[in-house]
């Protein structure tokens, strides 16, 4: 009896149980119970998750029944591009500037002239003897201007006109224009009785003329051309140029204008094609557009110009990882997807988990009792 009385008298001891070869459990400090189970609330738990089961269910049958049987869906973020040709002007535009026969002695040219009402704005390209040579957008007066590069003697300009969709309406009344370079500086040779000519670094051409036994080396003009469409950005997407720079002498140099007060330059060793990039960081200005020049500068001196357009907008938020179109049909494919490929998986992730710990839970509440039955005869 007194050892009873000892015993119960006696402060309770922290005895260590070995549940298996991983975790070793011991009793609680001050009540002496196996396991405080009562520190999860499972029931809480319970109710909580088959809640957000309901509503996920809840919301993936509304979205669903919201999209069309068919329905495309979103395998990854993407931008659709569309468009739905327009009826092409039925009007030419005009050159109003240079006129008929008129001589020049320097490049650029200034090209000006009235937009057709049925263009709806769109944008005018000029050709030169057949050639692009830039293009200008039709501004809120119903006007273009932009700067052309010429071919020394006669140009024909031809203007033509083009909606948004790049549909082509009729050419403009063709109008011939002159170019007539410096001429290039003459340097006598002494101790000879031939003249020769250097070429002051202007035009396209290295004359070399002697008394007997004439010998001619001629350069090609120097060109600067592109595929040109109507091209549309979003603001900090990237915008893509492809330009061929033909004749000349190399190596190139490529001066770039962009239009919202940056610069650039692109040196190239050989003719062809160069491929260049740009990023614009807002909005441009009439219908979101920005006027961008390109200058060419060869290692003779010879210069060649080339202006063109490009539409930078900002990105609708209805547009940003869904397509618009059969009255929401993409949002909603959108979202189904969403549901099924992160919701739901996770869901389930979670109902493991919950499942797991309740049954490791229980595994372990039923080792300790085990063992400290075990204990409590020894």
């Amino acid at each position: 009896m007194a050892r009873k009385q000892q015993h119960s008298t006696s402060p309770k001891r922290l005895t260590a149980i070995q549940t298996s070869r991983h975790f070793r459990m011991s009793h609680h400090r001050h009540s002496g119970r196996v396991l405080p189970r009562t520190s999860t609330s499972y029931p809480l738990l319970t109710m909580i998750v088959l809640c957000v089961g309901v509503l996920i269910g809840g919301w993936t049958q509304i979205v669903k029944a919201a999209t069309p049987v068919g329905s495309p869906q979103l395998q990854a973020s993407y931008t659709v591009r569309a468009s739905v040709p327009a009826p092409p002007p039925t009007q030419p535009a005009t050159i109003a500037n240079p006129s008929a026969n008129q001589r020049f002695s320097e490049k650029p040219v200034i090209v000006n002239g009235s937009c057709p009402v049925d263009a709806n704005g769109g944008y005018v390209s000029i050709y030169r003897n057949n050639f692009y040579s830039g293009t200008a957008i039709c501004d809120n007066t119903g006007n273009y201007q932009l700067s052309i590069d010429l071919f020394t003697g006669a140009n024909q300009l031809v203007a033509r006109i083009y909606n948004f969709t790049d549909g082509a309406g009729p050419d403009s009344v063709p109008i011939t224009v002159y170019y007539d370079p410096p001429a290039p500086a003459i340097i006598p040779v002494q101790g000879s009785t031939s003249t020769k000519t250097k070429s002051a670094s202007q035009g396209f051409s290295i004359n070399s003329s002697p008394v007997s036994g004439s010998s001619t080396m001629s350069v090609a003009p120097l060109t600067l051309s592109t595929d040109f469409t109507i091209r549309g950005y979003f603001v900090g997407q990237q915008s893509v140029w492809q330009l061929d720079s033909e004749g000349g002498t190399a190596p190139y140099a490529i001066s770039i204008d962009w239009g919202d007060g940056s610069n650039g330059i692109v040196s190239r060793g050989s003719s062809g094609l160069t491929k260049i990039t740009h990023i614009y960081e807002k909005p441009g200005g009439f219908h979101g557009s920005y006027i961008v020049k390109f200058t060419v500068t060869d290692a003779a001196g010879n210069q060649t110009f080339l202006q063109l357009l490009v539409v930078v907008n900002n990105r609708h938020p209805a547009t940003v990882g869904r397509t618009q179109g059969n009255n929401g049909a993409g949002f909603s494919s959108g979202v189904l997807h969403f549901l099924r490929v992160y919701i739901w998986p996770s869901y389930g992730l979670v109902l493991l988990m919950l499942l797991s710990f309740w049954l490791g839970e229980r595994r372990e509440f039923h080792l300790l009792r085990g063992n400290r039955k075990r204990v409590r005869h020894a």
